[in-house]
């Protein structure tokens, strides 16, 4: 099987990397339970996330939204989207709630998957699309439901919508430092021209780890993330950017990529733990 899309990805990985782990979450520490996925149930459960956005009317080339931290749910979402031809929008958290209101509105995203620490800044928009709102963690007295929630009774049973390669499967919005946020698409075929051509020399297999702590919203945190999963790579994912963290997991689980923006690097250095730190692993 070819991957042409990124629902290709779950689909061709469960088929022929059935048992090995595709995703795991370290939330706090790396002694604690942690939650993880392997290629075949990421494709079980991306299926069951296609079919709830089915039943949630997105069609063809719709938009989905997700407001949160870093949450293994997110590429759970991305890719079940991917499989409905839907496309996924990660909103900067970052932003002032209007900023925030404006992506939201502006991508007319019909689902938004919304971690409970940003519900105060939703109860503060006015959205104009959004019909389905899903929480991770506890939605309160809001009436929403939760992610669990929403997934219950769900078939893993792959929908096989049909999505062509040319078809818009992200949309990433700009900073807005010279003016508002502007919407950028890309295709699948876009991605996976980058997963392969232009990485090539990062030398990525399903032997590698690959570390995920950037911001989600960022190309450098789903995109880096989407890498590892094409080539059938373990992923270990953390909540955000916690530089100790950082520093215990790559050891402890054997980190062979990883990508930090510069001024991560600089924080890092800064750390007499990162002169302690093995980094033997690293490729």
């Amino acid at each position: 099987m070819t991957i042409e899309t990124l629902g290709d990805m779950t689909r061709e990985h469960a088929r022929v990397l059935p048992e090995k782990t595709a995703l795991t979450f370290v939330e706090a520490s790396v002694g604690d339970t942690h939650r993880s996925w392997t290629f075949a149930a990421l494709d079980a459960e991306t299926n069951r996330i296609a079919n709830a956005l089915l039943a949630a009317g997105i069609e063809p080339g719709q938009r989905i939204a997700y407001l949160d931290k870093n949450a293994p749910e997110y590429f759970l979402y991305l890719l079940g989207g991917a499989k409905v031809n839907a496309v996924s929008v990660a909103v900067n958290w970052r932003l002032a709630v209007p900023e925030m209101a404006y992506i939201l509105n502006n991508s007319e995203a019909r689902v938004l998957l919304v971690g409970e620490e940003y519900l105060p800044a939703l109860a503060e928009m006015s959205l104009e699309h959004a019909g389905t709102i899903v929480v991770l963690g506890d939605p309160g007295s809001t009436g929403y439901p939760t992610f669990e929630q929403w997934l219950a009774g769900q078939s893993d049973v792959d929908p096989h919508v049909s999505v062509a390669p040319e078809d818009v499967c992200y949309q990433l919005y700009t900073s807005g430092t010279t003016g508002l946020p502007k919407g950028v698409e890309i295709t699948h075929a876009n991605f996976l021209h980058a997963m392969t051509a232009s990485m090539a020399a990062q030398e990525f297999s399903p032997d590698a780890l690959n570390l995920v702590c950037m911001p989600l919203f960022h190309i450098s945190g789903s995109g880096w993330g989407l890498i590892g999963m094409y080539y059938g790579a373990s992923s270990v994912m953390l909540r955000d950017v916690n530089l100790d963290l950082i520093l215990d997991v790559i050891p402890a689980f054997g980190v062979t990529h990883e990508l930090f923006v510069p001024a991560v690097l600089q924080f890092l250095l800064a750390l007499t733990k990162c002169r302690e730190t093995d980094f033997s692993t690293l490729k």
